[in-house]
């Protein structure tokens, strides 16, 4: 059972994070008349230079003593690409800004809060996007029909991993959601 204080700690944690990475990426922008494809192809390549970030933790090696789920992500990365190449646009991510070395599991935990925040946060962006019958006619959605697909089981199966990180590390997962959403940001601007 997850520790609804612990993740209340971690969302009052990274709220300023949050919301100033929200700001910045300014998802709303997709939401409003006219359709603006290049913000939509920049967006999905900073997702897509993100997910590949998070997997690389996972092929380090590290221990990780509660299996978090759906993660390495290769779908998502598969999608993403996908999309991009629909989009016609470079996927490569040359340039992009290294993450920091995970220090250990929980801190991983915490980047993929970011991941499947992100994830949830899509879905708003996704309903507002098929109003626009120029998205539609891309055929560039794989991405945002994964991130909805089983969303709401997805979360809660993630929320128990992250339960026993924040149990056993509650500051390695802030660092690591920290340095997620300060990594999100970085490609961001980077891409700009």
């Amino acid at each position: 059972m997850m520790d609804q204080q612990l993740l209340h700690n971690l969302r009052a944690q990274t709220r300023p994070l949050h919301d100033r990475l929200e700001a910045i990426v300014d998802g709303a922008r997709l939401m409003k008349p006219p359709f603006d494809q290049p913000h939509y192809a920049r967006l999905l390549r900073a997702h897509l230079a993100f997910n590949l970030s998070v997997n690389e933790q996972f092929a380090s090696g590290m221990p990780f003593e509660v299996r978090i789920p759906a993660w390495p992500e290769a779908d998502r990365v598969t999608a993403l690409k996908e999309d991009l190449k629909a989009l016609d646009v470079n996927a490569a991510g040359e340039g992009m800004p290294a993450m920091p070395l995970a220090e250990n599991a929980a801190f991983v935990a915490g980047l993929c809060y970011v991941a499947e925040g992100a994830a949830m946060g899509n879905q708003m962006i996704y309903k507002a996007l098929l109003q626009h019958p120029e998205f539609a006619a891309l055929g560039a959605d794989r991405y945002m029909q994964q991130s909805k697909a089983g969303l709401s089981g997805r979360w809660k199966a993630f929320q128990q991993a992250l339960g026993h990180y924040l149990k056993v590390s509650e500051e390695s997962v802030i660092a690591g959601a920290k340095a997620g959403f300060l990594h999100f940001e970085g490609i961001w601007l980077a891409l700009s």
